[in-house]
């Protein structure tokens, strides 16, 4: 697992940097995975399971620091299209 190679590298400057691009990050995320839920034509929480679990998993089994996981537009119109 990539977590077990960078997690013993953390400082304190880090953690503090990764604190704040979260919560900045989430700020805009659960608004948008809501309407994307909602697009979709699901319940809101779908859209908001579908922006969080994503990145809790690559969070842990990911290797790309540049990588975006979540809902995105055209998936949310191609599901509800059917």
């Amino acid at each position: 697992m990539p977590i077990i190679t960078w997690l013993p590298r953390m400082t304190r400057e880090t953690i503090k940097a990764d604190i704040i691009a979260g919560i900045t990050v989430g700020v805009m995320v659960i608004p948008q995975s809501m309407s994307y839920g909602a697009i979709a034509g699901l319940p809101y929480i779908n859209g908001m399971y579908s922006a969080c679990i994503p990145t809790l998993v690559y969070a842990f089994f990911g290797q790309s620091r540049q990588l975006a996981v979540g809902p995105v537009a055209m998936v949310s119109l191609l599901v509800e299209a059917g």
